[in-house]
Order: structure tokens, then C-alpha cells, then sequence
């Protein structure tokens, strides 16, 4: 196949856009589509290749898969080694035992399997997992592994080569849509597991897949363009790809027809770009081509030194950001030189040799990993104190049974205590989640039982719907359900409710303006009019929904129960166990003697001010009742602060959810009011 210097300009643009997305730089939230862009060039090539072979009769699965062992696994496996390395002596226990199933998912091509079911790809613990970027690494392996045999079987099948040839294009075609549209339906009803998997990312190795049938098979198509239709196709094409970068961010809805911009965009430049054109000597300038060259190495190692930064609670400010680019280009230029290079190099008549090697290194690999999987992290490195504080990171709740229906795992209703006599229920998101273990203790004294309804990003109210989940009806089915069943139950007395209430308002994760900053997918809540799901404009959206809170507040002080309303909990946006743990491994005693983590409490006022007048402004009623759990954490034990930890205890189990502890002190507020 003919080298084409524009497609190493293309994985410039999407290798350097990656990098800087995972860094942080703002202009380029959506620099996370270079991975897309990287997808259609593998389809082009991969397909390019194989058809071009099984056109000439000449494909062999052993060439493929030699070819693709030189090029991929020698720089991957170094990386994995040295990441596994580096984390012995940087990360937790928790941390390094994820960091360690990672390694072993990936060690059989199937890390994006495991990512999905994890985390979500924006979420902390994700940005802080130094192999995260291999989710795609896996799927191009399982792709490498499936479409081969596919085209295969057709060429056995039909033996007519200008029939067979139309059956790969329909075939192409078929998969490109199937996967498109499951894609767009998953990715607005289980956006966080949609972004991990082959069947929803097919499509966009099936876009380079066809850009590469029209050039080797209708190449007679793309030709009889005229110049100036490709000019403007290339450079229409270049300009969707750069919006698509600096406009999506983690709340666009990927992968589905949004990602149409910068995957037909990366295909029409492969297809149409003109030699002459300006467009194309900036993605063939020198040192375009020559980062897209080691563009591969550069995308192996900047995820573990953006991760292990972050871990280290390193500012990315324009100092370290510079010097962190720097580390990442010359590490990336190394193992492009040192190790790329040579395996690549490797004499055919190797090709057995090459083969056998890279299945039992992953042989031992897998062994390996398999192994030290079952050492829970190795927390032996650290001292007790510290493991046992940074095992707070895993404890969110004593019951995740029941964390989104309100109902176990075998349909019974989730009661904590005595399910025949349940006087209390508790209504909320996974804030209402993290709070159910205060309730235990109460539960037991008092010989009652307290109904648990909760889910993430699911806020108690009615008539509301998650904007960003266009296609889910799960959590507005689950609101209305558990509140049915409260209002339902003479025998229920009392109702709490707790919420992100700012979060599902403002569409803003959490920043604690002091380095601490929350990651994730912006869940964002619309209002339901007439039992139609509308996108109302934003400010219109706000004072909607605002309404929605007070209205559903009021409707359950109507139904005569108690209602104690939970105002908005404190949040830390450092993930309270690690940043303890790192208090206590490198602060100085002497300044911070109890290692507190703490957080200012102008922020945590500012952000949730609107609601806090909202709820202020509820009318008075002898069964409402408000708690506010500023009262419990902020100005304090610190003056202007508000803690997350205390004498070593961590009241957080990450950057917003109370650890038991936690839960404990605030439901001590709540406790009185109860009856």
C-alpha cells in the first residue's frame, strides 16, 4: 500500500488533541475525539490491506497477525511493565489493585469490557487509572481479531470476484448502520458503558472500512470529483473535525450521531484531500508527520504520566503543563526510536519466532497479573494506618443491593431493619445512598424499619427527566414509583429526601477552587411538560426545574407524612481518603497535625446559594422540617472551612459521598425528628 504522509498529519492532530484533553487545557474538552479519528485511519488501513490481499488471493491470517504483533504489542507490553513499576511505589492500595485488573484485562485484549463496568471514562477514579487509555487499544485488537475472518468467510462463500466485492460493500454498509444506531440509542441510555464497547464503536472503524473499499474499488468515484467540490469537502471536513475538538465535552452524547463530526470528517480527508491544496501541506509539513509518526508511542505514555501527576496531586498549571508535554514527547520519541523501529525491523523469516513470543509473553502476562490480582494492592508497602484509611475509598454504602430501584436484587423492597414495621423512608440520588448507613443503628434502637429509594444522579422529584439520558425512562419511573409507595403506606410517618440538588441545576461538577476538581459526565436534569420529554432553553430550564423541587417538596408536606428536607451536602472535590492518605504520607505534622482535608466554605455557598433561598423560602408547616448539613461540616471545626476528614477519620468515601462516619454525624441532626 502506498504511504500517505496526510494520514500521519491526521494522527498528529488527533494524538496531540487527545493528550491535551486528558491534560486538562479547556479549549480542547473534546480534544477525546482524536480516539475516534484514530479509529476510521485503523479501518482505512487495516482494511486496505486485507482487501488488497484477498483481492490478489494472496491474505494470510499469519502475515496479518505478525505484522500487527511488530507493531503493536513490543511498545505496549513496555508500557504496561513500567507503569505496573511505577505504581508499586505511587499508588494505594485500592488504586494499584485496579491498576493491576486493568493490566489483566488488557493482557487478553479486553480492558474496555472491564472499564465499562467499573467507572465511567470521565469519571476520577477513571482519570486517575494510568492504563486507562488502553479501552481502545482493546477494541482495535478485538476488531483485528473479527473482521478478518469476516471478510474471509464472504471471499469462501461467493466466489465471483466483482459479486463478492458487492457483498463486502453491502456487508460494510449493514455493520456500519447496525452499530450507528445501537451506538446513539445506548450511548442516551447507559452513556458511561456505551463509550467502552465494540458493538458501539464498530461503526467508526467501518467508516475507514468503506473509505477504503470506494479507493480501491471505486476509486473511479472519488476521481471524477472535481478539484474544487474536494477542496471544499476537505477543508468543510477539516473544520467540522477541529469543532468537534474544541466544542464536545463530556456530557456530549458519544458515541452516536455527534461523532459523525469528526469520524466522516477524518474519512472525507483520507478521501478527498488535494495535493495542491494549503490544507494538505500543513498536515504533511515535517514536524506534522513526524509526531504523527511516533504518534503511537506518544498515546502509550501520556495517559500513566497524566494519571500518576494527577495522583500525586500535581497543579496543572502552565509551568507543569509545559514540563509534563515535554516528558511525554521525549519518553513517546524513545520508545518510537528504540523500540517501534527495531521490532519493526525484524526480518520476516522471524515471523514464527515473533508470533510464538508474543503469545507467551501474554501467556505469562495474564499468569502473572492473575496472581497478584488476588493480593488486594499489596497494601504490605504502606503502614496500617494508611490502608486502612485509603480502604474507606471503596465503602460507599452498606447496601448496594438496592442503589437505583429501590428494590433488591431478588424484587423485595430494600427496608433497612424490620421489614413489618417500616416508618421512615429515604428518598434521593446516590446521596440518599451514601446517607442509609446512618439509619442502621436508628433502625435497630428503635425496632422500625426505614424504606431505602435511591439513585445516581436520580434526584426525589417528579415530573423531571435526565436530559443527558434522553432514552432512559428509569429514573423518572423509579421516582414516581417509590413515591406512590410512600404515599401509599399509612404505616410511613416520616420522609427525607436528599439530593445534588446545584448539580442537576447548573450542570456544573464540582471545583473546590484549591486544586480539588470533580470528573465525570455532567448529569443534568429537564422538566417533563404535558408528559412530552422537552429541551427547554437553559435559563428557562432552570427556573423549571427549580419550581419542580419546591412543587414536589410541597406535594409530599401535602400528603400529611413528615417531611425532613436534607439541603445541599458539602462537597470536597478531592477524593477524601487518597488526599488523607497524602496528607499523612507528605504533609508536615507540625502544620496539619491531624492531617484534615478540608474545603472553603464561601465556595460551598456560593455554588448552592440559589437552592438554599429556594428551600428557604418554602412555607412554613408543622411536618416539614429542614436540615442543613453546613450546620454538621462547615465553620466548625475549622473557621471558614468545611472539613471532610476528622482525628484521622475520613467523613467522605470519595470527592461527595459520606463514609459511614460521615453519614453518622449528619444523621445525628436528623435523628430527632423522626418519630
Amino acid at each position: 500500500m502506498q504511504y500517505r504522509k496526510e494520514i500521519d498529519g491526521l494522527r498528529a492532530i488527533a494524538v496531540v488533541s487527545v493528550i491535551l484533553s486528558h491534560i486538562g487545557i479547556q479549549a480542547f474538552e473534546g480534544g477525546f475525539v482524536g480516539v475516534d479519528v484514530f479509529f476510521v485511519i485503523s479501518g482505512f488501513l487495516i482494511t486496505s490491506l486485507i482487501l488488497s490481499d484477498m483481492a490478489h488471493g494472496k491474505f494470510s491470517f499469519l502475515d496479518f497477525y505478525y505484522r500487527r504483533s511488530k507493531r503493536i504489542l513490543p511498545a505496549l507490553f513496555l508500557t504496561v511493565m513500567l507503569t505496573l513499576l511505577a505504581g508499586w511505589y505511587i499508588l494505594l492500595p485500592v488504586n494499584y489493585a485496579d491498576l493491576i485488573r486493568t493490566a489483566l484485562n488488557l493482557s487478553v485484549f479486553s480492558s474496555n469490557i472491564y472499564l465499562s463496568k467499573v467507572s465511567g471514562y470521565f469519571d476520577t477514579n477513571s482519570i486517575h487509572n494510568p492504563l486507562l487509555h488502553t479501552w481502545s487499544l482493546s477494541i482495535e485488537e478485538q476488531y483485528y481479531l473479527i473482521f478478518p475472518v469476516l471478510l474471509i468467510v464472504i471471499f469462501k462463500l461467493f466466489e465471483n470476484k466483482k459479486y463478492v466485492l458487492k457483498i463486502v460493500g453491502y456487508t460494510l454498509l449493514a455493520i456500519l448502520s447496525f452499530s450507528l444506531f445501537y451506538a446513539e440509542n445506548k450511548v442516551r441510555s447507559k452513556p458511561d458503558s456505551a463509550f467502552f464497547l465494540l458493538q458501539t464503536r464498530m461503526w467508526e472503524l467501518m467508516i475507514g472500512s468503506l473509505a477504503a473499499y470506494l479507493v480501491l474499488f471505486k476509486h473511479e468515484l472519488i476521481s471524477g470529483v472535481h478539484p474544487i467540490i474536494r477542496r471544499g469537502l476537505s477543508y468543510g471536513a477539516f473544520a467540522a473535525l477541529c469543532y468537534a475538538i474544541l466544542t464536545f465535552n463530556e456530557s456530549t452524547p458519544t458515541p452516536g450521531f455527534l461523532t459523525l463530526f469528526p469520524t466522516l470528517s477524518t474519512a472525507c480527508l483520507i478521501l478527498f484531500i488535494h495535493q495542491e491544496s494549503y490544507l494538505y501541506q500543513v498536515l504533511t509539513y515535517r514536524p506534522v508527520i513526524f509526531v504523527g509518526l511516533i504518534s503511537y508511542s506518544l498515546y502509550l505514555v501520556h495517559q500513566p504520566l497524566v494519571a500518576f501527576s494527577r495522583y500525586a496531586n500535581v497543579q496543572f498549571d502552565a509551568l507543569n503543563i509545559v514540563l509534563l508535554l515535554m516528558v511525554i514527547f521525549a519518553l513517546g520519541y524513545l520508545s518510537w526510536r528504540f523500540v517501534e523501529q527495531p521490532f519493526r525491523k525484524i526480518s520476516a523469516q522471524k515471523k514464527q519466532t515473533v508470533l510464538v513470543s508474543s503469545v507467551l509473553i501474554i501467556v505469562f502476562l495474564f499468569s502473572a497479573l492473575l496472581l497478584a490480582s488476588k493480593q488486594l494492592g499489596f497494601p504490605d508497602r504502606f503502614p496500617p494506618s494508611i490502608n486502612q484509611i485509603s480502604a474507606k475509598s471503596t465503602d460507599l454504602s452498606m447496601y448496594p443491593h438496592c442503589a437505583m430501584s429501590g428494590k433488591t436484587a431478588d424484587n423485595a423492597l430494600c427496608i433497612i431493619g424490620n421489614k413489618d414495621k417500616v416508618t421512615t423512608a429515604l428518598l434521593g440520588d446516590s446521596h440518599a445512598y451514601a446517607l442509609a448507613s446512618g439509619f442502621k443503628q436508628y433502625a435497630v434502637d428503635q425496632n422500625t424499619g426505614v424504606y431505602l429509594s435511591s439513585g445516581a444522579t436520580c434526584p426525589p422529584v417528579l415530573d423531571v427527566f435526565r436530559a443527558d439520558m434522553l432514552k432512559s425512562t428509569i429514573c423518572e419511573q423509579k421516582v414516581k414509583q417509590s413515591i406512590d409507595y410512600v404515599l401509599s403506606n399509612p404505616d410511613i410517618k416520616n420522609i427525607v429526601i436528599v439530593g445534588r440538588w446545584s448539580l442537576y441545576l447548573d450542570k456544573q461538577l464540582f471545583d473546590n477552587q484549591e486544586g480539588g476538581k470533580e470528573y465525570g459526565r455532567r448529569a443534568y436534569l429537564d422538566v417533563i411538560d404535558n408528559g412530552h420529554k422537552v429541551l427547554h432553553e437553559e435559563q428557562k430550564r432552570k427556573e423549571l426545574l427549580m419550581e419542580k423541587y419546591v412543587e414536589t417538596i410541597n406535594f409530599l408536606i401535602q400528603s400529611g407524612k413528615k417531611v425532613i428536607l436534607v439541603y445541599p451536602i458539602p462537597e470536597v472535590g478531592w477524593m477524601t481518603p487518597l488526599q488523607m492518605s497524602r496528607n499523612m504520607l507528605y504533609s508536615n505534622q507540625a502544620i496539619n497535625p491531624d492531617y484534615l482535608v478540608t474545603t472553603r466554605y464561601d465556595v460551598y455557598l456560593n455554588r448552592h446559594q440559589k437552592v438554599i433561598n429556594a428551600f428557604d423560602q418554602i412555607a412554613f408547616s408543622e411536618n416539614f422540617v429542614r436540615v442543613k448539613p453546613d450546620q454538621v461540616f462547615c465553620n466548625t471545626a475549622v473557621k471558614d472551612r468545611c472539613i471532610a476528614s476528622i482525628k484521622h477519620v475520613a467523613l467522605y468515601h470519595d470527592d461527595d459521598h459520606l463514609s459511614e462516619e460521615g453519614s453518622n454525624m449528619l444523621f445525628e441532626r436528623i435523628r430527632p425528628e423522626l418519630h
